[in-house]
């Protein structure tokens, strides 16, 4: 089993921006970056294009609402880390059906650290598919169920057995 290192964790940031919205259209207008106390930054590759766009919505107000100091919350799950039996530092990331495999040694792990057969051998060989019919459990997953070569036709066979 992997040693986990760090456990996943949501990650919350916070960005800034100054918005203008066009009267006519509100879903369309001027996004620009800003700090926390709404001082507007600009990218130094396109400062020229987006100074000219911002002094152009500040010198238009019958053409612009705004502008609005807008703070956007985004966030996302980080995932484990975890030190691999081979001594190699892995991310536990979904990368197959809930596993991960180890770039440095090949062996794969479920997201909570355990040692996984390598996937290649959870797939059935196609000369058994025959043997086995899929039914839904009651979580809807589809789960083999082996079925006899013995079907019992005959009443004389059944006696005894409920249906």
């Amino acid at each position: 089993m992997a040693k986990i290192i760090s456990e996943s964790q949501r990650v919350y940031e916070d960005t800034y921006h100054i918005e203008f919205y066009l009267k006519d259209e509100p879903s369309s207008g001027c996004t620009f970056s800003a700090d926390k106390d709404f001082n507007i930054y600009f990218d130094p590759e396109y400062e020229e294009a987006q100074r000219t766009n911002y002094e152009y919505c500040i010198a238009n107000p019958d053409k612009y609402n705004g502008p609005y100091n807008i703070k956007r919350t985004s966030s996302w799950i980080e995932n484990a880390k975890a030190e691999c039996e081979c001594g190699e530092e892995i991310e536990l990331w979904d990368q197959y059906l809930g596993a991960c495999e180890c770039p440095c040694c090949g062996r794969w792990h479920n997201l909570n650290g355990q040692e996984l057969l390598n996937p290649k051998y959870w797939e059935m060989d196609d000369e058994y598919d025959d043997d086995y019919l899929y039914d839904q459990d009651l979580h809807g997953w589809n789960l083999p169920r082996v079925v006899s070569e013995d079907v019992i036709d005959e009443p004389e066979q059944r006696r005894g057995r409920s249906r």
